[in-house]
């Protein structure tokens, strides 16, 4: 049974992303690119990270495209959620 224990699930949600994702960062920015490493978390019951708005901000993605995005994430059956977070470039 999907279960959000409030900030603190969001939270360590983003440390783990950003910890799996690091030596990638490092990676690219040995090349020379720029890049902005965050995660945007919205939990398995449709749970909103305030955190998030970080990313909406930074991609520059407007108010109605992120009410919806909300909106899908909040719909979405956490397993098909769980299974398209694992791998989001699969066709």
């Amino acid at each position: 049974m999907p279960f959000e224990n409030r900030y603190a699930a969001f939270q360590a949600a983003r440390q783990e992303m950003q910890k799996k994702y690091a030596l990638l960062a490092e990676h690219y920015n040995r090349l020379g690119y720029s890049l902005f490493l965050d995660a945007f978390i919205v939990g398995a019951l449709g749970g909103w990270d305030p955190a998030s708005e970080r990313i909406v901000n930074q991609l520059k993605m407007g108010q109605t495209y992120c009410r919806l995005i909300k909106n899908v994430w909040s719909r979405m059956p956490s397993a098909e959620a769980a299974i398209y977070t694992s791998n989001p470039f699969r066709e």
